[in-house]
């Protein structure tokens, strides 16, 4: 599943939030800002269940040009991670989850990005 957002403001949140999200799921979205502008994140409620290096359930944020891809970080657990921000106009989120031995709390995420 792929998603791809142009709006200048908007967000974004796992499946079922707030409820817990389900079971393998394989989710991109890619914010495309207008060119010369960057793209920030930032999370308001962020619950994925953690893991040794966020192996199983994990949202991963990348930097994403044209011609290349940075990860930006890769989150898991339930600290909210603070405001992201890439060096170009596109900004990819993939959230990924595995069989579904999660925390009953975890519920995902909601996040509000925008393009300046």
């Amino acid at each position: 599943w792929h998603k791809e957002l142009s709006a200048d403001v908007g967000y974004i949140q796992s499946q079922a939030f707030p409820n817990q999200y389900p079971d393998y799921v394989n989710y991109t979205w890619t914010v495309v800002g207008k060119p010369g502008t960057v793209v920030s994140l930032r999370f308001s409620k962020f619950y994925v269940d953690a893991s040794s290096k966020c192996y199983q359930d994990s949202v991963e944020i990348y930097d994403d040009s044209k011609n290349s891809s940075r990860l930006i970080g890769q989150y898991c657990g339930d600290n909210i991670p603070g405001l992201l921000r890439t060096r170009t106009e596109r900004m990819r989120i993939h959230f990924k989850t595995d069989n579904g031995n999660h925390d009953n709390e975890a519920i995902g995420f909601n996040a509000t990005y925008n393009s300046h």
